[in-house]
């Protein structure tokens, strides 16, 4: 996966997502890392149901590899699994990889979706992890032995890619995993990348506000989209 895609921030939005869809025809990117936020705030069950069911359609067969986690208002979880399942079943390039790993050539994604907290997890109407959860969700980056290690989160580090979202476990998350490329879901005004250590930390901004950004793995090199 040398050439990726990354975006987030969907937020139910159909004309977003088919910009999306034409920057990825356009671009031809290795894969597409999708770090949450499919359906909008406050939508009806069965809307979200039918959103996502679209949603992982359209993705699935968009590149050789796909992986997204959901946001915190892609509740309840069992609508998100099962959009999930039934598109991994018809496009095996993609993979959910919300509290699991993905493993493909000399690259791991992984990543966990909805808030981080310190000790609450609640799937509905707000998905929540605790941290300690979080920790045993995230441990396969420990385990698995790839080259290159991809981690997704759907909130941002505290800083300038972060604002007043910033959220201090995405960072302690960060600096003890220390992946080479994470992805981040966060605005569009702090949109940007920064390398923690040794790890290149993007925040594509929203696709909802025309935003995503392309990465060039190997030459580090990171250009925000306009959609």
């Amino acid at each position: 996966m040398k050439k990726i895609i990354a975006c987030a921030g969907l937020n139910g939005n159909e004309k977003a997502l088919d910009k999306l869809l034409a920057a990825i025809k356009q671009r031809k990117p290795d894969g597409v890392l999708f770090a949450g936020g499919i359906v909008a705030p406050h939508t009806h069950i069965a809307h979200k149901a039918e959103f996502m069911k679209k949603f992982f359609e359209v993705l699935g067969g968009s590149a050789p590899a796909v992986a997204i986690i959901p946001g915190p208002n892609d509740s309840p979880l069992r609508e998100f699994y099962r959009a999930a399942l039934n598109a991994e079943v018809v496009y095996p390039a993609l993979m959910a990889v919300h509290a699991t790993s993905f493993t493909r050539d000399d690259y791991a994604v992984c990543g966990i979706g909805g808030m981080l907290t310190e000790s609450e997890d609640t799937d509905f109407p707000i998905i929540r992890y605790s941290h300690a959860a979080a920790e045993y969700y995230l441990r396969t980056l420990w385990q698995v032995e790839k080259t290159i290690k991809i981690l997704l989160l759907s909130e941002p580090p505290p800083g300038q890619l972060g604002g007043s979202d910033g959220n201090p476990i995405a960072q302690e998350f960060i600096t003890s995993y220390h992946p080479s490329i994470c992805i981040v879901a966060g605005n569009k005004e702090n949109r940007g990348s920064e390398m923690f250590a040794k790890t290149l930390v993007v925040n594509p901004g929203a696709i909802a506000d025309g935003s995503a950004a392309w990465i060039e793995r190997i030459a580090k090199k990171v250009e925000m989209l306009d959609l």
